[in-house]
């Protein structure tokens, strides 16, 4: 986790891309969290790994009276998001060790961040111990056009890759690229360590059905994908970034 201390996300600079493709992939991730935490209607909730707080400006617009709190390991994205939100509270923090008492947010949102860590079930430990009701998940999806694109990349060991993937519940991004992602995670894996931390799954989905892979498609064929999107997303398990909704259970 030390090499994240001084990483500067920039999520904002995302929602400003030039890529209209790229745009609307931030955005839509964002509305799925917003549009499931005003489902449930907490009082108070956790971002842990919050970046640079986009998530707290996007909650404000539709729930202004809710009590927001970002956790971050990264002290250039702390102080971004306190610039950007001066109604919400940030804290410098690394999530396998999260500074508050057991059950003290109605939800807790981990939205890009559990795929970064070798020490993912430790961090969801950690999630499951502060909230009282919700915990919401997103993170890469397995089952997406990116992973088809590195399977085709490497044809030889694709299939082994895609057995071991599926048997482990992710898929190690390492092997395919040099990038920061660690893995694309299964939804049923991701699902299997919740309910084991008794949690109750109420909803899941994906926040697109495309991904970063058409980002190079010509301009005038991205209205036509994002509409079809907002249709198919819903109702898909294919796609970009998988989303959960789990409840605590008593």
């Amino acid at each position: 986790m030390e090499e994240y201390k001084e990483l500067r996300d920039d999520q904002w600079g995302i929602l400003k891309n030039k890529n209209y493709f790229f745009r609307h992939l931030a955005r839509m991730r964002y509305d799925s969290i917003v549009r499931c935490l005003d489902k449930i209607n907490p009082v108070s909730f956790l971002d842990a790994g919050c970046g640079d707080g986009v998530l707290e400006y996007c909650v404000s617009r539709r729930m202004p009276g809710l009590k927001k709190i970002g956790l971050d390991i990264s002290s250039p994205n702390i102080m971004e998001a306190a610039h950007m939100n001066p109604g919400a509270t940030f804290i410098q923090a690394d999530g396998r060790h999260i500074p508050f008492k057991d059950s003290v947010f109605d939800a807790v949102v981990c939205s890009e961040m559990l795929e970064h860590l070798d020490e993912y079930v430790e961090c969801l430990d950690e999630l499951s111990r502060v909230t009282k009701q919700y915990l919401i998940i997103t993170t890469p999806n397995a089952l997406s056009w990116k992973i088809i694109k590195f399977f085709l990349k490497y044809p030889g060991k694709g299939i082994k890759e895609l057995y071991k993937g599926f048997k482990r519940g992710y898929y190690d991004d390492s092997y395919y690229e040099k990038a920061h992602l660690h893995r694309y995670f299964c939804v049923g894996y991701l699902k299997k360590l919740l309910i084991a931390r008794g949690f109750r799954i109420e909803s899941e989905g994906v926040t697109s059905v495309w991904d970063s892979v058409f980002r190079h498609l010509p301009r005038f064929a991205h209205g036509g994908l994002m509409r079809l999107d907002r249709i198919l997303a819903p109702r898909s398990r294919f796609g970009y970034c998988l989303y959960i909704v789990a409840k605590k259970m008593p």
